[in-house]
């Protein structure tokens, strides 16, 4: 019986580390939010009290955008990107118009250009862009290199 059992608990721990293995294989465009959110929590969060958000400066959307349209180098550990992204230098707290509404709309702009390499057409999607700049420049070094991509909005 003990070999048996010894032998299902290095089984299991087999497939664990093929799964964990091929999570981190994932291309970080090819992630769903779901999966960026599984490897950290947000890092500050708004209050339904008084209507607010916790939002993304770099958000997910666009970071994938930019890593699927104008990829440069690759990362080299997704997981530390997508903590980065959650983390709380790169969540600020709006009004849920704020961050609902008004940055998605504009969050939509900027992949949009950044999917037809086209310029951006108003200067609320280019302050908005310009804060995605700065927020990839100030995460990490993984984070860094969306800089130079998102440099061309």
């Amino acid at each position: 019986k003990s070999a048996a059992a010894s032998k299902s608990a290095a089984a299991s721990k087999s497939a664990a580390a093929s799964k964990s293995a091929a999570e981190s294989g994932k291309r970080f465009r090819d992630m769903k939010s779901a999966d960026i959110r599984k490897y950290a929590k947000i890092g500050r969060s708004g209050n339904k009290a008084d209507g607010t958000h916790g939002a993304h400066i770099l958000s997910i959307e666009v970071a994938k955008a930019a890593k699927k349209y104008h990829p440069g180098r690759p990362l080299t550990n997704v997981q530390n990107f997508a903590r980065a992204l959650q983390s709380a230098r790169n969540i600020r707290i709006k009004t849920e118009h704020g961050n609902l509404c008004t940055d998605r709309q504009n969050d939509r702009a900027i992949m949009r250009a950044l999917q037809h390499n086209e310029p951006i057409q108003t200067q609320q999607v280019a302050d908005r862009a310009r804060q995605q700049v700065n927020a990839s420049a100030a995460l990490s070094s993984q984070a860094a290199s969306m800089a130079t991509v998102c440099k061309q909005l």
